[in-house]
């Protein structure tokens, strides 16, 4: 195999190739099938078809054919390739063209100083082994040591990214640690991509051996050519030394590696890593270890955060980040809201998609501020409503009204709602709105990517009801009698029924809800409640004549005239009054009710209508 790397101020690569011919360039050639494998040169100084590397692992003894089709190469070993030449060169080969170092090398040629490859646990201070250079164990001098403590406190406290760790890694192992170069590789597929390197003199080397590499992820040691070792011999050259550190993950896994290496050169006669340059180079991935972890702590801690605000306020994100266990599923007693638009099939007809999507946005965005504010959770959106809930995953004692307060703000946006939207639409937008408390399952439906956190259960069907009976009884905001009995202090609460709702069979007490500040006078107070027990006593003619009179003195509220369709459907049609009468009993009693005999009395627990 040859492996071919690229070092220039943009690009550090090295790839691989069984044989053939390999290509490289500044473009990528279309429509010409000869070639086998491209390598592109991200050098606006190379040219665009710059060489070709033709190589036969079987008969090439070492050699591989060079051929320049652009700029002069320079070869390290000093004579020039002009354009148009091909030349056979002994491997390893090293040239540069434009601002680009190329080096070429046969991975599985032999390496002369193998037999000097050691790990750190076979070279502790103080050995037996420990061979005649003294000065290659004894600590190093201040300076040597200042440099080396502020160049792991750069690493520990670098918190730009991976890609900066990367950086202050790789040059660590040049400055201060000694080595011609740094190298941080990741993995990508089969093999190593450089995810950074410090390399200041490219002529010295700039490839790496993944033989090496794939040694040290199979053990999680840190391999290097032992210098006392390698001085032992002398007469042995190899053009490369390295020392390899793994950089384990959060489960000892292998995550990277950082590689240093010394070359045999003008400016360095070391060969050979030294053991205290190794321990530097440890220490240095083990820091980029701890950083890497970090990282990633933080970047899932992050995900987390903004997954769950998605969802939840960010009061309730935070506890959720220290307390996941809190969106477990259980049952609990909890507020479910459902808010609606009025006759918004027919708005969104008028006004178009644009504007109609523009509108939702405005609405739903306030809506989702108000609930949020308040820290409620979003069940979910549904065409032009939301629903939402209080009461979980975190305990809120006053979560009924929290719910009502909700449901109060949006009516009161709705007026800056108007403002902006009415003369467009060509009529006021109107909400209705349910509010509910009860038990129900709550939990994650969702999956580990995507929270769909809620309630489940009858509850929040009742809630829904509810915001569709604002319709009927014509008021903007309904509660049911367990939400009121828990807010009543809170709130100006009038009953207006007892009533069952569609798909419900247990007959709900309703609420209409408003503001303190807004309640209603105590003349007509006095005079509803009167009404209201007529009503529930079935004393339907009497109680005609009141809400009558009631009309009366509020011409426009929507619940006086409500109960009066309700009396006028009750005895007008002779329904049942009740569930314990026969049949000739029941015709009696409504035609009694229909003659202005109050004896009839129905089930308290009936409702008005039908069951």
């Amino acid at each position: 195999m040859l492996a071919v790397t690229i070092f220039n101020k943009r690009q550090h690569a090295q790839k691989f190739f069984a044989g053939g011919t390999l290509c490289a360039g500044s473009e990528q050639p279309t429509g010409n099938n000869s070639i086998q494998s491209f390598f592109k040169i991200e050098d606006e100084l190379v040219s665009a078809s710059q060489f070709s590397l033709r190589w036969n692992p079987d008969g090439s003894e070492g050699t591989v054919e060079l051929t320049n089709q652009g700029r002069s190469l320079a070869l390290d070993s000093g004579p020039r390739i002009h354009r148009g030449r091909t030349t056979r060169l002994k491997l390893p080969l090293s040239f540069g063209v434009g601002d680009t170092q190329v080096q070429v090398f046969d991975t599985g040629a032999a390496h002369p100083l193998e037999f000097a490859l050691t790990t750190l646990d076979r070279c502790e201070f103080g050995s037996e082994s420990d061979s005649s250079n003294g000065n290659d164990r004894v600590s190093p001098g201040p300076d040597t040591l200042a440099a080396w403590l502020e160049t792991l406190s750069d690493l520990q406290r670098s918190a730009a990214g991976s890609k900066e760790l990367f950086k202050v890694a790789a040059r660590a192992i040049f400055n201060p640690g000694g080595l011609d170069g740094g190298i941080v590789l990741i993995p990508s597929g089969n093999q190593w991509e450089v995810a950074a390197s410090h390399i200041p003199h490219a002529v010295n080397g700039i490839g790496f051996r993944q033989d090496l590499i794939e040694r040290v992820v199979a053990s999680r040691e840190t391999l290097f050519h032992d210098a006392i070792q390698v001085d032992a011999n002398p007469s042995i050259e190899d053009f490369h030394t390295a020392i390899i550190c793994p950089v384990l993950g959060t489960n000892d896994e292998v995550v990277a590696v950082v590689y240093g290496f010394r070359s045999l050169h003008g400016r360095n006669s070391r060969r050979g890593i030294r053991i205290l340059e190794a321990q530097f180079a440890q220490v240095v991935a083990d820091s980029l270890s701890a950083g890497m972890i970090r990282l990633e702590s933080e970047a899932e801690a992050t995900r987390s955060k903004v997954l769950l605000e998605q969802v939840f306020s960010p009061k309730i994100a935070q506890r959720l980040q220290t307390c996941s266990e809190l969106l477990e599923s259980k049952e609990c007693e909890v507020s479910v809201l459902f808010a609606d638009l009025r006759r918004f099939s027919t708005i969104s007809e008028k006004i178009g998609n644009r504007d109609t999507y523009e509108l939702l946005a405005d609405v739903m965005d306030r809506f989702s501020k108000i609930i949020t504010d308040l820290d409620g959770v979003i069940i979910d959106f549904y065409g032009d409503g939301v629903s939402a809930f209080w009461n979980a995953p975190i305990e809120q004692l006053e979560h009924a009204t929290f719910a009502c307060m909700a449901g109060l703000e949006m009516l009161q946006c709705m007026g800056e709602l108007n403002k902006i939207w009415a003369e467009r639409l060509g009529e006021d937008l109107r909400v209705g709105i349910g509010v509910h408390t009860g038990l129900a399952r709550v939990g994650n439906s969702g999956s580990r990517t995507r929270i769909k956190y809620g309630p489940r259960g009858s509850t929040v069907n009742l809630a829904s009801r509810l915001e569709t009976a604002t319709k009927q009884v014509g008021v903007p905001m309904l509660v049911s009698g367990e939400t009121a009995e828990r807010v009543s202090a809170m709130f100006s609460l009038r009953k207006i029924v007892r009533k069952s709702l569609p798909g419900i069979k247990t007959p709900t007490e309703i609420f209409e809800l408003r503001e303190l500040d807004n309640p209603i006078s105590q003349d007509s107070a006095q005079l509803y409640s009167k009404s209201l027990d007529l009503v529930e006593a079935g004393s339907y003619p009497e109680a005609i004549v009141e809400l009558q009179a009631l009309l009366k003195q509020s011409p426009n509220d929507p619940v006086v005239k409500f109960l009066i369709g309700e009396v006028h459907a009750q005895t007008g049609a002779g329904q049942p009054m009740g569930d314990d009468q026969s049949g000739t009993s029941r015709q009696l009693m409504s035609k009694k009710a229909a003659d202005g005999d109050s004896g009839a009395k129905p089930n308290r627990h009936m409702l008005f209508g039908k069951k």
